[in-house]
């Protein structure tokens, strides 16, 4: 089985969940119990989350900042996807952050 590592939006901690299930049932926290930003097997996380990753995460987290505007980061995309291949079994955390979205989380992370 394999493992995706969510941060709870509710209390901060990190959760591993199962890929598998999170396509039929929602995943929850084990500290809080609340709801988990897990669904299909892509994880949601912004703000203190992906913070929380990066610093806890037991896997290199790999973070990409991109901009629709921005011509180097479309030409990195394909780069991104390769990356994914490259460690089917979740072996790396790959994010990418739309900076249209979320300037200030990149801000943060500086």
């Amino acid at each position: 089985m394999e493992y995706a590592y969510v941060p709870c939006t509710n209390c901060g901690k990190l959760n591993r969940a199962a890929w598998e299930e999170s396509a039929s049932k929602e995943p929850i926290c084990g500290n809080c119990k609340s709801r988990l930003p897990l669904h299909f097997g892509v994880a949601e996380v912004s703000g203190s989350g992906l913070k929380t990753l990066s610093e806890k995460s037991p896997i290199p987290v790999v973070c990409d900042f991109w901009a629709s505007w921005c011509g180097p980061c479309r030409q990195s995309f394909p780069w991104m996807n390769d990356l994914q291949r490259l460690f089917p079994n979740r072996d790396v955390v790959v994010l990418a952050d739309n900076l249209d979205k979320d300037r200030a989380l990149a801000d943060r992370l500086d």
